[in-house]
């Protein structure tokens, strides 16, 4: 069976088997970023805290397609404004408006965290979806900060990130 969300189809176990390294995933390192600024995998299992007991067996949380979607598509903005943050040191401070708190080191793991998902998916529950197809580029989901460069926006919906 082949899945569409992840891409296997079923055999890995079995190409495991036979080609132990087959299976391992190629990784690209930019030579300008650290092993800290790698955002955390996509797929992780969550944090003891957010699993429930379930007899003697932990239940995992349930997979969320939607927030998996979004996490893959907004990563590359996150990591180009942690950079831009970075850059700039403790020179200025930001909050992240869709949560309400202070953004710190690293930042790519608070906007791709399915905390930060969830509060951005309840302040657009309530939006018409004309309007925020309509001001995709401009609407309340759109954080302008002040880096070392000069001003930036990040689009919380799409990833991108303007200078």
């Amino acid at each position: 069976l082949f899945n569409h969300v992840t891409g296997q189809h079923g055999l890995e176990a079995k190409v495991r088997a036979y080609f132990p390294t087959a299976m391992q995933e190629e990784s690209y390192t930019d030579p300008s970023s650290s092993k800290e600024d790698a955002p955390a995998p996509p797929c992780k299992r969550p944090p003891e805290s957010s699993q429930q007991l379930n007899g003697s067996r932990l239940a995992e949380e349930k997979f969320d397609l939607t927030a998996w979607v979004w996490r893959r598509n907004i990563s590359t903005g996150a990591l180009e404004l942690q950079r831009l943050l970075r850059e700039g040191g403790d020179a200025f401070v930001h909050e992240c408006k869709v949560c309400e708190v202070p953004l710190r080191q690293p930042v790519a793991e608070h906007l791709t965290s399915l905390r930060h998902f969830r509060n951005l998916s309840k302040r657009l529950s309530d939006a018409n979806a004309e309007v925020v197809c309509n001001r995709i580029d401009s609407g309340a989901w759109v954080q302008k900060f002040l880096v070392a460069s000069g001003k930036t926006r990040v689009n919380y919906l799409t990833g991108e990130v303007q200078h």
